[in-house]
């Protein structure tokens, strides 16, 4: 579904939480790293920190040009 959007234009914003048990942070940034490798996206921004007020608010990685942010 998700890869649907995307071919379609549509942007997606993909959130995930250290704390999540059922889908932790590592197996969202392997599905969409995945389908971004599928659909030959290009990473417009590496994985790097994300702050907020000087404080670590968590980590982000955009592909294709915006169109899959994670």
């Amino acid at each position: 579904m998700l890869g649907t959007l995307v071919k379609a234009g549509v942007r997606v914003l993909a959130y995930s939480c250290d704390q999540d048990s059922v889908i932790p942070l590592t197996g969202t940034r392997t599905l969409l790293s995945g389908l971004a490798k599928d659909l030959a996206l290009n990473t417009a921004e590496v994985y790097k920190v994300w702050l907020e007020s000087g404080q670590v608010g968590g980590w982000t990685e955009v592909y294709g040009e915006g169109l899959l942010t994670f």
